[in-house]
């Protein structure tokens, strides 16, 4: 039985003419967005996805670490892939939409594409310290732990790590 490749974002969105742009994007911007944006609001965004002419380009906030940058593309592809109708900015509030079970579908299946059941059951079932398969990943150890539960191991992973 073969194991489905944990997925690299950025070279899965290069296959696929998704344009990506982190820092450089902003470099267009003048100090006083620049600083609203990633300064101020950095902390309140991690992403953007725009859709225009049947092509996509995301945007990664640049302030974000690398992992988490890796996860957030992750289900920014995810969000394509299935298919989810985008997030709107509504009139009356001036505040995008937010449907929690699409994000929550989004960043489940982006999770599991970086991270597959398949490569993360071995490593439960042996115990390999939440670090070490984070590592192995080039992903956080918060985001290890929301896979491993996710995917139904943490009792496993918990019985077998007291053992």
């Amino acid at each position: 039985m073969s194991q489905a490749a944990a997925l690299d974002p950025f070279s899965a969105a290069s296959e696929v003419g998704i344009v990506v742009h982190g820092q450089e994007y902003f470099a267009r911007f003048s100090a006083e967005e620049r600083q609203q944006v990633l300064e101020l609001a950095g902390s309140h965004w991690s992403a953007g996805t725009i859709l225009a002419a049947g092509k996509a380009t995301i945007i990664l906030n640049p302030t974000h670490d690398p992992v988490r940058q890796k996860a957030t593309l992750a289900e920014e592809l995810a969000h394509i892939v299935i298919g989810h109708p985008p997030s709107r900015i509504d009139p009356t509030t001036g505040f995008r939409t937010y449907d929690d079970d699409v994000e929550s579908e989004a960043y489940g299946v982006g999770g599991a594409m970086l991270m597959p059941y398949g490569h993360l059951f071995p490593l439960c079932r042996r115990a390999v310290p939440v670090a070490r398969i984070a590592a192995r990943f080039e992903l956080s150890a918060a985001f290890t732990n929301y896979r491993i539960n996710r995917a139904g191991l943490r009792k496993m992973y918990e019985k077998r790590m007291r053992a």
